[in-house]
């Protein structure tokens, strides 16, 4: 996403980034917070920045106006903290052998939703909408 110029590219990598940063819950055996983040963060994300590069007025051409020599000051940002990602895998102690979590949390967590929850739910979910609906309100054209 720092090296691109082109919006689209960026679009992209965006959603490959998150996509990834899901995949790592799935491995740490937080599948409800894996399914979470794939519904709020890739798709709604994803569909709220692709839905405003349609709508906005030749976002298709459009290059992002930045110098060279700050790119490669990012670039080598995400290098160092990649490195220094690497360095604390390799030091950090891991526990290996038979893992003592076998239950799924997804399970018990969608049972609590749907019976003890549902309410504060519902309730949530009408303030979402009255909010989408009062935005719509106020970028319709008069």
């Amino acid at each position: 996403m720092i090296l691109s110029n082109n919006l689209k590219h960026s679009i992209f990598a965006f959603i490959a980034t998150f996509t990834g940063i899901s995949g790592i819950y799935i491995f740490l055996i937080a599948d409800f917070l894996a399914i979470v983040h794939i519904l709020l963060n890739v798709v709604a994300f994803s569909i709220l920045i692709i839905i405003g590069a349609i709508i906005t007025n030749k976002v298709s051409d459009f290059k992002i106006p930045e110098p060279v020599k700050q790119k490669y000051l990012y670039a080598g940002f995400s290098l160092l903290f990649f490195i220094l990602l690497l360095i604390l895998i390799f030091i950090t102690p891991w526990k290996t052998g038979k893992s003592e979590l076998t239950n799924y949390t997804i399970k018990a967590i969608g049972e609590s939703i749907i019976t003890s929850y549902l309410m504060p739910l519902e309730i949530v979910s009408i303030f979402l909408l009255s909010a989408l609906v009062g935005t719509a309100y106020l970028i319709r054209k008069r």
